[in-house]
C-alpha cells in the first residue's frame, strides 16, 4: 500500500507533465480503486489530496469547449429559404455553401478529408 505522499508524489509528477485537472482526478481514482479497504478511504479523505486536488484545479481548470452549440433543424430550415432558394435563382457562392455543407453533414468524414473540397492550392489543381 502506497503512502499518501507517494501518491501525491505520483499525481505531481503527472501534474508537472501538463496534465490538466480531469485526467488527474482519474489517475487518482485508480489509484484509489486498487487500495481496497480502510487506506482507500484514508487516501481519499487526506487533507493533502484534498488541498492537492483544489489546487490543481484552480492552476488548471477543466477546458470548457468555446464552439457554442448549433442547431440542424434551424440550419435546413435555411437552406429552403432565401437565399439558398429556389435553386434556379440562388446565386453560385449560396449554392457552393449549400452543397459543401450538406455533403459535409452526409458522409461524415474527417474535417481533414472534406479539407479535400477546398478550391485553394493544394488541393484545387489542374490537369
Amino acid at each position: 500500500m502506497a503512502s499518501v505522499l507517494a501518491v501525491l508524489d505520483f499525481i505531481v509528477s503527472i501534474f508537472q507533465d501538463r496534465a490538466g485537472f480531469s485526467t488527474i482526478k482519474v489517475q487518482l481514482a485508480a489509484i484509489l480503486n486498487y487500495h481496497i479497504g480502510e487506506h482507500s478511504s484514508f487516501l481519499a479523505s487526506s487533507k493533502l489530496c484534498k488541498t492537492f486536488l483544489r489546487g490543481t484545479f484552480l492552476l488548471r481548470p477543466p477546458v470548457k469547449d468555446p464552439t457554442p452549440s448549433w442547431d440542424l433543424t434551424m440550419i435546413l430550415q435555411g437552406f429552403v429559404q432565401p437565399p439558398c432558394e429556389p435553386s434556379v435563382k440562388v446565386d453560385l457562392k449560396y449554392l457552393s455553401w449549400k452543397t459543401a455543407f450538406l455533403i459535409a453533414i452526409t458522409s461524415a468524414r474527417r474535417v481533414s478529408e472534406l479539407q479535400a473540397l477546398s478550391s485553394k492550392p493544394p488541393y484545387l489543381f489542374f490537369l
